[in-house]
């Protein structure tokens, strides 16, 4: 448009303060950045509940087992219960050695696994499981790595609600 303003140049990165910037070559590498998604708006009369380190939560509830012989630490469980479905989240210490927390784990998620995505990276130090379920829209994720005396255990448990 005539006599208009030109408006914020950005080049290589999807971003703006709205500042004009200068013009420069692109780098011999580009990729875009996506802006972080939102959580949807929660409709009038929606509630998101937390309970956030001392939730109770059970066996059931995590649709997991705890590891034999391991400790719950305190102040680590937690919940979240929205519209959408529930998050549950816990974490624990065992004596045992990571690859042994890893191996019980992974038999466990791998009997589960027909029709759904697993993922399993393991390192010398630990592993990270995901099991993520579409059909249902819920999803487990294990962390396990080496601490000291043994193995720290974090499981999370994402339960969707039906569209």
């Amino acid at each position: 448009m005539a006599g208009s303003t030109p408006g914020p140049q950005t080049v290589g990165f999807a971003c703006s303060t709205g500042l004009p910037r200068p013009v420069v070559p692109p780098p011999a590498v580009s990729f875009a950045l996506r802006r972080p998604s939102r959580p949807p708006a929660l409709a009038k009369g929606q509630t998101t509940q937390i309970e956030a380190g001392n939730a109770s939560i059970t066996e059931a509830e995590l649709g997991l087992p705890v590891y034999p012989g391991a400790k719950m630490n305190a102040g680590s469980a937690s919940r979240v219960t929205m519209p959408e479905g529930t998050m549950v989240s816990v974490s624990m210490h065992s004596s045992d050695p990571p690859a042994k927390v890893a191996a019980f784990y992974r038999d466990l998620l791998r009997a589960r696994a027909q029709g759904k995505q697993f993922m399993d990276t393991s390192t010398g130090e630990g592993a990270l499981l995901l099991l993520n379920d579409e059909a249902t829209r819920s999803g487990v994720q294990i962390s396990i790595g080496q601490a000291d005396g043994g193995t720290d255990v974090q499981l999370q448990v994402i339960t969707g609600k039906p569209r």
